[in-house]
């Protein structure tokens, strides 16, 4: 009895090894699938947070005064956007890795004949099969997910520049309110004053009621301005919180120049600049190749897999071990995955003309802005350079004439002269707002770290 079950063994064990060392050999490929993948995003995508533990909440402070290198850094490491597209990565270096997997093998035991006269044992013993992957489908899908992760790496680049702008342009949104603020707040204190003046002037015999009134309105009018000023900067300052990843947070006030150093961009040089290195363009070439690399994979469903099946097995009847082999395919006689062809045929035409439809939108967007830039920065050189200069001369020359008792220049002259040079500074700090946010938007296109 100890031989036949020796013997019995003997065959089962010689049978798994065979198909053991089959399956080994089928799947030596798959260490392309644990190849180290550098994502271009890692270097740009900056150090993000992605511990629910560190998620802002309203109790939390920033120190003042903000630059906007800092907002720009509190916004790389709070924003969850960037926290959602750094995992995405990971979900597609997943996906990479699992498209490159061999299926597992099926093992099961199997009893035939057992009961039967002159040997209730039957025929008995385990199976083992395994599905032989051809013609290099696993690399091949293997491939193609490769291609779909640097479209999502490109994805999370995109999101990241898109944050960098959002940033600037709420911050430089913020500064505009705050330096509107403080020319508000000049105005009103020279409508102080001039209030004040009126007053000596109207008990000293030389002014009249009047010009009292006329000054006092012009007061209270510019103070109801301050005020407005006042509520711009309380709501333009959330959407900045918001946006560096700190919902909540208490204002502090803003360090920066909206007089400094204006860039020059050319819009051919722009337009080069951006449509050869933009993220949202590369994203759809890197989709392009994933579909075309798919197109390959459809095709190749029409090489069938082999499936090998070894069955050891011990005939209790005769007293003798014998061991079955089965191999087979499926024949592609009718489904020749032809749909399936077709449609990634079809998918691969669709992601071409997304990216020529993302050229041109890129182009309109690049013009657009380009014309925003333009279009503010040479109105502020003539603020700087013919208004303002003129409007102050204006009011110097006024209030010079006005004190020395000249019939032409009375107090009405003195305010129109006070107002065009305050209204023209309010439009001169408006005008570099838009420019600046047209610059956080340019620099947002050319997406340079």
């Amino acid at each position: 009895m100890s031989t036949v079950i020796c013997r019995k063994w003997r065959i089962w064990a010689g049978s798994l090894a065979f198909l053991a060392s089959v399956a080994s050999g089928c799947t030596t490929h798959r260490s392309d699938c644990t190849l180290a993948v550098n994502p271009p995003s890692s270097a740009l995508l900056g150090p993000v947070e992605t511990n629910q533990a560190n998620l802002p909440s309203t109790s939390e402070t920033l120190q003042g005064p903000l630059t906007i290198e800092r907002a720009l850094e509190v916004a790389l490491q709070r924003h969850p956007d960037l926290a959602s597209a750094s995992a995405l990565i990971t979900v597609a270096q997943g996906n990479v890795v699992q498209a490159g997997l061999y299926p597992n093998p099926m093992v099961g035991f199997i009893g035939d004949q057992i009961g039967s006269r002159g040997g209730a044992g039957g025929q008995q013993g385990p199976f083992v099969s395994q599905e032989i992957v051809t013609a290099g489908k696993l690399q091949a899908s293997q491939s193609a997910a490769m291609e779909a992760m640097t479209a999502t790496q490109w994805q999370a680049i995109s999101k990241r520049f898109d944050l960098e702008a959002k940033v600037r342009a709420a911050f430089y949104e913020v500064l505009t309110a705050q330096r509107e603020v403080s020319e508000n707040e000049t105005i009103v204190k020279i409508a102080t004053e001039n209030y004040d003046a009126s007053q000596k002037i109207e008990k000293a015999g030389r002014g009249s009621q009047p010009d009292v009134l006329r000054a006092r309105v012009e007061l209270e009018s510019n103070q109801n301005k301050l005020i407005a000023a006042k509520k711009r900067l309380e709501a333009s300052w959330p959407l900045l919180a918001n946006i560096m990843g700190m919902p909540g947070v208490a204002f502090v006030s803003l360090e920066g120049n909206l007089e400094a150093n204006k860039p020059d961009f050319q819009l051919a040089t722009l337009q080069e600049t951006i449509l050869s290195k933009n993220s949202e363009l590369m994203q759809l070439q890197a989709s392009i190749a994933e579909a075309e690399k798919l197109i390959t994979r459809s095709r190749l469903e029409n090489i069938p897999n082999v499936d090998v099946k070894v069955h050891p097995l011990y005939d209790y009847t005769e007293s003798i071990g014998q061991i079955s082999f089965e191999v087979g395919m499926r024949m592609p006689i009718w489904n020749k995955n032809q749909g399936n062809i077709q449609a990634a045929e079809a998918e691969l035409v669709r992601r071409s003309n997304e990216l020529h439809a993302a050229k041109l939108k890129l182009s309109d967007r690049v013009i657009m802005a380009h014309q925003r830039f333009i279009t503010a920065r040479e109105q502020a050189v003539k603020f700087e350079k013919d208004l303002l200069p003129q409007a102050k001369e204006a009011l110097r020359l006024t209030k010079a004439a006005f004190e020395s008792g000249d019939a032409k220049y009375d107090y009405t002259s003195l305010l129109d002269a006070q107002r065009t040079l305050a209204q023209a500074r309010l439009s001169y700090v408006q005008t570099l707002g838009e420019l600046w946010k047209s610059v956080a938007e340019i620099e947002g296109l050319l997406q340079r770290p």
